[in-house]
Parts: C-alpha cells; sequence; structure tokens
C-alpha cells in the first residue's frame, strides 16, 4: 500500500513537472510539438478563431503554477511531515497543503469532465485539438485529479492515526 502511495505520488508530480516545462518552453518561444504558431495553436488551444498563442507572460504564470501544483502531492507525502516537524513550521503548512491538493484534484476532475461536453467541443473544435483532447488532454486531468484525490483522502487518514 505504501509503494502504490508513493508510486502514484511521484507520477502525478512528475507528470505535472512535465507539462509545466513544456508551458515553460512555450513562453520561451518554442513551438514543439508543432512546427510553426499556428499549428501550436491548433495543437494547444484548438480554437480556430484564435490567431496567436497567448501572451508569454500569461504561459509563464500557467508553467509555475503547475510547477507549484507539481510539488502539492509531494507535500503531503507522509516522508515529508518529517520535514515540516524538523522545521519546526505550524502544522497549519500540512493543513494548507492538504486542501490545496484536494482543490487542485477538484479543478483537474472538472477540466476532464468538461472536456467531454458539447459546449466545449463547440469552442474548440480545431484539429489536433479536438481529437487529442478527447484522447490524451481530459483523460489525463481526470486521472490527475482522481490520483490528487486519493492522495489527500489517504494522507488524510494516515494523519489521523498517528
Amino acid at each position: 500500500m505504501v509503494f502504490l502511495f508513493y508510486a502514484i505520488d511521484i507520477a502525478a508530480s512528475a507528470t505535472l513537472a512535465a507539462i509545466a516545462a513544456l508551458h515553460l518552453y512555450w513562453a520561451a518561444g518554442g513551438l514543439w510539438p508543432a512546427r510553426s504558431a499556428r499549428q501550436l495553436i491548433d495543437t494547444v488551444i484548438g480554437n480556430p478563431r484564435r490567431d496567436k498563442m497567448p501572451p508569454a507572460w500569461i504561459t509563464a504564470i500557467a508553467g509555475i503554477a503547475l510547477a507549484g501544483t507539481a510539488l502539492l502531492p509531494l507535500a503531503i507525502a507522509p516522508v515529508s511531515w518529517s520535514l515540516i516537524y524538523t522545521l519546526n513550521l505550524p502544522l497549519s503548512v500540512l493543513g494548507g497543503s492538504f486542501g490545496a491538493t484536494f482543490l487542485a484534484g477538484l479543478a483537474f476532475l472538472a477540466r476532464g469532465i468538461v472536456g467531454y461536453l458539447p459546449f466545449w467541443r463547440r469552442l474548440h473544435p480545431a484539429e489536433p485539438f479536438a481529437s487529442l483532447d478527447v484522447r490524451l488532454y481530459s483523460p489525463l486531468c481526470l486521472v490527475l485529479g482522481l490520483a490528487f484525490l486519493l492522495l489527500d483522502f489517504v494522507a488524510v487518514l494516515v494523519l489521523a492515526t498517528i
């Protein structure tokens, strides 16, 4: 059980760290996985009315927010609790991490569900985004949401027993 907790914990954090790095790469002007700005818009935004990517500073903020979110599963892992104790930090730091992890889990679930709703499909019909959203982006958000909520629930249970 402990191994499974840490495997999910590390997988969720690593996945979000990679997505954060990709957003920072785009903020710096990178185009991968596309070859042009138009292809990138069609691949990651899917809105045919957009003629350019969001400003670099907005994309950088998204990357930084994703990087911070990638730390949440690590912060609620029982192995991190000793660090909080050693640094003599208030227990509210841990409580805040649980709350933030729970909210992030709900946000990922919401994004995952929205990806399958008709209004979203109408807003983002461009290919390859539309197909990638159904096959990759939305399922990934659902998995991340469930992982965050599961990790949060298990960590709270463990904390309640000590």
